[in-house]
């Protein structure tokens, strides 16, 4: 029987890597999930993005497939130990790469949303206790 990768453990990485390949990917993503969030939905209807074949029919939807692109993007940086953050252009999803880094990388993070909708990360060292 195939043994499957254990995906919710974290891989604890001294670096990550970059490569061409990789920020192609981290691109890709990227457009779909800025596609997704910078779409209208009030009334249910269809939504259909031909580049990139996602469609979807509720708002619920939409904010689902949004979330699951993010969890898409830690899930290849903890198994890949690549870097996304410095390709990302979109500030809330480059701000959750930066902490799935962070955490790849040993650090302890903590992610908070302010009033005003945004996404705020603090990042500490786990030896030392200070925030970097």
């Amino acid at each position: 029987m195939k043994k499957y990768k254990e995906f919710n453990k974290t891989i604890k990485r001294t670096s990550l890597k970059t490569s061409k390949s990789s920020e192609s990917f981290i691109e890709h993503l990227e457009k779909i999930y800025s596609d997704l969030v910078s779409t209208p939905q009030f009334n249910d209807e269809q939504v259909f993005f031909e580049e990139s074949g996602v469609s979807f029919f509720h708002k619920e939807t939409k904010d689902e497939l949004a979330s699951l692109l993010m969890t898409c993007i830690s899930l290849y940086i903890n198994q890949t130990g690549h870097k996304a953050s410095h390709v990302i252009k979109n500030e809330e999803l480059k701000t959750y790469a930066k902490a799935f880094e962070s955490v790849s990388l040993g650090k302890h993070i903590f992610l908070m949303k302010n009033s005003l909708g945004i996404t705020e990360l603090t990042v500490r060292d786990e030896e030392d206790g200070e925030c970097v």
